[in-house]
């Protein structure tokens, strides 16, 4: 008894079956085993085939009307709160790392005496 799908994956699944039911000689497992792959397929493309196609709006033109308003704002700080959220973490990370490296450069420089 072997699970028989017809997809790219049959052959595989196939063999991994017949493996596991050589492994452990049971014809239950194998049942199993068949009907968990076959719930797991009906699962999956019932998720996929039901999940509802929403459609999106169209801001490009909103977006480009934001950025290329000239109001002596940085380019990098015009998306929001979000922006100068993302800009302050990456400057406070790079300046914790370059003073994390100069203190390592300067330990290594000087190591500790042996006493």
């Amino acid at each position: 008894l072997l699970c028989v799908r017809a997809d790219s994956q049959s052959s595989i699944i196939i063999v991994i079956h017949y493996f596991l039911f050589l492994s452990h000689g049971s014809l239950k497992d194998l049942k199993i085993l068949c009907l968990y792959d076959q719930s797991l397929q009906q699962l999956s493309r019932r998720t996929i085939a039901s999940s509802a196609r929403r459609q999106l709006d169209n801001t490009v033109k909103q977006k480009q009307k934001l950025f290329q308003e000239d109001n002596g704002m940085p380019i990098h700080l015009k998306g929001g709160s979000k922006d100068a959220l993302l800009y302050r973490t990456t400057m406070a990370l790079t300046v914790f790392g370059a003073g994390y490296v100069v203190y390592e450069l300067i330990s290594a420089a000087m190591p500790k005496k042996p006493q």
